[in-house]
This record gives C-alpha cells, sequence and structure tokens, in this order.
C-alpha cells in the first residue's frame, strides 16, 4: 500500500492494546481493509492472509 501519509499520523490512530488478544500487524489488517472496499467485496470473502 503506497500512501502519502507519514506511518506516525497513522500509527498515532492505532489503539496500543496491552489485555487480551495479541494484536495482528496493523499494515497486515489495514490493506485487507483497503482492499476489501476497492474491491467491494463481502467480509467473507476477503483473503485470510489479511488477518482472521
Amino acid at each position: 500500500m503506497n500512501c502519502p501519509m507519514p506511518k506516525e499520523f497513522v500509527r498515532a490512530l492505532l489503539p496500543e492494546s496491552s489485555r487480551g488478544r495479541k494484536r495482528l500487524d496493523d499494515r497486515r489488517v489495514l490493506n485487507g481493509i483497503v482492499g476489501k472496499f476497492r474491491t467491494g467485496t463481502a467480509w467473507r470473502y476477503v483473503s485470510d492472509r489479511y488477518g482472521p
């Protein structure tokens, strides 16, 4: 994903969790979300490589 926004700006918007389940890689999850909206597909058809 080539984005003109600096990583620091995006990182500041993401939560920092110290409890519960281990967090997934933020970039991987965001790529999945962007891909879903680009293609217009249903969530159940989004590839598993973007997370569970």
